[in-house]
Formats: structure tokens, C-alpha cells, sequence
């Protein structure tokens, strides 16, 4: 089993501690430098990039009452869409997902989304900045049941709103 099991353990008998290793190479150019930038790294890390593309046709039929005879409208769609998913540690995840539509030559709705469990709280962010459908939301919630109603922080502003 290679990574975090969420035991405190990662699988090869060392501590949660060892999650991370240190990395003594720049993360760009990947030189090596001797007693300099120094940052922590999980070569383990869980994460995932999806991609996904579609084109449809279809076509409707309608009587013309003008000219009597049956018209035809086409409707085609083609769009190359993109979401990704980090798990930064084995309790704080990062999203990203957004597409592009190559008819309204436009990009679809971008959303970005984290959440950090804190073991009795639960803490979310999520964010859409661009569009029609602009909008934030920012929660922090008990994980408890007992807790969930007396416990809840949430601010957001709805696309509603705009």
C-alpha cells in the first residue's frame, strides 16, 4: 500500500511525520540546490485530471405556415471540458473544473472548490468566478450531527444576487 492510510500511518510502517519528504530541487528548473529552498512534498499524492470531449447534432422539425412547406433547424454543440482533483493532505482537498464550447466560442463556467476537515469541524470554500453563474460560498461547519444546526458559519453570494 503506498500513500496515507489516514491512520497515522502511511502504509510502510513510518509516521504520519514522513507523509512528506524533502525536496532540495527547484520545482521549475529543477536544479539541485544545496542548503537553499527547501519545501516539503508527497510524491503519493492522490489526485486525479479528467478530460472529457463531445460534439452532438440534432434536428428539429416545425411547419412554416408562411411558406407550407416543413423546415429544419440544426443544433450542434462541441465542447472540451477539463476537472481535477488534489488531495494537498489527508484531510485538505482542491478542485478545479471548467471547459470550453467551441460554438459560442466561449468558456463554460469555471469552479473552484477546497475543503480542509479540522476532525469536529469541517471547513469549505468554493468559488465561481466568471459568468452568468458568479458566485462564492465559504462554510464552516460541525461534523457532529448533534452540532450541524447549533454549529453552522455560512456566507456566500448567489449568481441570484448579480
Amino acid at each position: 500500500m503506498n500513500g496515507y492510510d489516514g491512520t497515522g500511518q502511511n502504509g510502510r510502517g513510518s509516521s504520519a511525520a514522513d507523509y512528506y519528504q524533502r525536496i532540495y530541487y527547484h520545482p521549475v528548473t529543477g536544479e539541485y540546490i544545496p542548503e537553499g529552498w527547501l519545501y516539503y512534498t508527497n510524491p503519493n499524492v492522490p489526485w486525479s485530471l479528467n478530460l472529457s470531449a463531445n460534439f452532438s447534432m440534432s434536428r428539429s422539425y416545425s411547419w412554416d405556415t408562411e411558406t407550407n412547406k416543413l423546415a429544419h433547424k440544426n443544433m450542434i454543440s462541441a465542447t472540451l471540458s477539463a476537472s481535477g482533483n488534489i488531495k494537498l493532505t489527508p484531510k485538505m482537498s482542491f478542485n478545479i473544473s471548467s471547459g470550453y464550447d467551441f460554438v459560442a466560442k466561449s468558456l463554460s463556467t469555471t469552479s473552484i472548490s477546497a475543503s480542509y476537515d479540522l476532525h469536529c469541524f469541517n471547513i469549505a470554500v468554493s468559488w465561481i468566478p466568471t459568468g452568468k453563474w458568479k458566485s462564492y460560498s465559504f462554510r464552516i461547519a460541525a461534523n457532529a450531527a448533534a452540532l450541524a444546526d447549533l454549529l453552522r458559519f455560512k456566507r456566500s453570494n448567489s449568481y441570484w444576487d448579480n
